[in-house]
């Protein structure tokens, strides 16, 4: 890459993305505790997912040879 082209590219850069402000400063508050919170929180489980393993569970009681093929796929 030539001169010129190398000007262009890094004008074209420089218009393209914004200048960034105090890069090490870091987020502009504390996420951690966020964090914390969103650990703390209760999760539930659907009911589409509980419907999928009383299917799978059917069918692996129903079709026993099917275990080695799901097996084979997991």
């Amino acid at each position: 890459m030539n001169k010129p082209d190398q000007h262009r590219t890094a004008s074209f850069l420089r218009q393209a993305l914004p200048p960034v402000e105090n890069p090490g400063d870091g987020p502009a508050r504390d996420l951690w505790p966020q964090m914390l919170g969103r650990l703390d929180e209760k999760r539930t489980v659907p009911w589409f997912d509980w419907a999928m393993l009383a299917g799978l569970c059917a069918v692996l009681l129903l079709f026993p040879a099917s275990v080695p093929v799901l097996l084979y796929y997991l």
